[in-house]
């Protein structure tokens, strides 16, 4: 998110493109463009911010533009993952929960979301 820590350094030496975005609003880009989505505590970070910015509207923007059989990793909050686990199948996302340790080394709930393809017959 735009508010938070400035990482995009990281990003680029990786040899990737990253961006700033509030995710409250929509991202300006064409639908499934991006393969990979990562969100590091992201819904957490915006879950206070209230009407158009709710865990169900970052979910239907991040569905937007990520492309079928596309990837979104999601690190949050075990309440958060939950809930996230309980919408995934409305947006046809296949996830897989991963226990992982964090740096403070405890044990963290971290998402493999896969969005399938689909087609109307």
């Amino acid at each position: 998110p735009s508010s938070m820590k400035n990482t995009l350094s990281a990003i680029y030496d990786r040899g990737m493109i990253g961006a700033f975005h509030d995710w409250c609003e929509p991202f300006s880009t064409y639908p499934r463009t991006y393969d990979l989505l990562h969100a590091d505590h992201l819904f957490s970070h915006y879950k206070n911010r209230g009407e158009g910015c709710l865990l169900e509207d970052i979910m239907l923007e991040m569905d937007r533009v990520i492309r079928p059989q596309g990837f979104i990793i999601i690190r949050d909050e075990d309440s958060v993952t939950l809930r996230i686990r309980d919408l995934a199948s409305k947006f046809l996302w296949e996830v897989t929960s991963h226990s992982v340790e964090n740096k403070e080394n405890k044990a963290e709930t971290v998402l493999l979301c896969r969005k399938n393809f689909w087609a109307i017959v």
